[in-house]
């Protein structure tokens, strides 16, 4: 009997030390969640985010290859426009905006460019978040909730409806606020920019 007794107070101190820990880790992860789902939040406050605008822009005279073809097809099959070819020392594709076409985009000198949202998003996780003095750099997944009917003109590099994406983003604290500096979202952003590296045709670039 002696004995058993001796190793209650022990038994219990490490009881007690093991509900303190498990109370701390408790408090860690719900202050985590709690951050996570604040930054979740402002990020889809950014009215930039939530429903971006398609930021195609190129030239609407365009050297004739593979790559350019390719991408511009899909607009010639939503009828936005039409590409004929012409012919010269380094051959070249027009882009000619049809009546359709010029509902969602604009000819702004010798740029065409798109006038219409891509559609409506949201950011559904953060899955990582990494902390330094002044600044958080964020991971998380997204998904689009609606998309604009003419989204096609991105061909097979199209988002989808539903379907998870990952961004980054890096948020400043100013003046004890967190505000969103800027985010990235490759799936878009990479077949935007390959519209944008689109080359002109000699003569008719900027």
């Amino acid at each position: 009997m002696r004995s058993g007794s001796q190793f209650q107070p022990k038994k219990f101190w490490i009881t007690v030390g093991l509900g303190a820990s498990a109370l701390l880790a408790g408090g860690f992860w719900s202050l985590r969640s709690i951050e996570r789902s604040q930054i979740r939040n402002l990020l889809n406050e950014q009215i930039g985010f939530r429903s971006p605008a398609l930021e195609v822009t190129f030239s609407r005279r365009v050297i004739a290859n593979s790559a350019s073809q390719e991408l511009l097809q899909p607009g010639v099959r939503q009828g936005l426009w039409t590409l004929h070819h012409r012919q010269g020392p380094q051959d070249s594709l027009e882009v000619q905006l049809t009546e359709r076409g010029h509902r969602f985009f604009s000819v702004v000198g010798r740029q065409i460019l798109a006038t219409f949202q891509v559609g409506t998003r949201e950011v559904t996780r953060v899955i990582d978040l990494q902390r330094s003095s002044g600044s958080r750099k964020v991971r998380f997944r997204y998904e689009w909730k609606s998309l604009h009917q003419n989204i096609a003109v991105l061909g097979v590099m199209a988002p989808e409806l539903h379907k998870e994406y990952e961004g980054e983003a890096l948020l400043l604290q100013e003046n004890d606020q967190w505000k969103v500096l800027h985010w990235t979202t490759p799936q878009l952003d990479d077949v935007v920019a390959r519209f944008r590296a689109l080359k002109s045709a000699p003569g008719d670039g900027i």
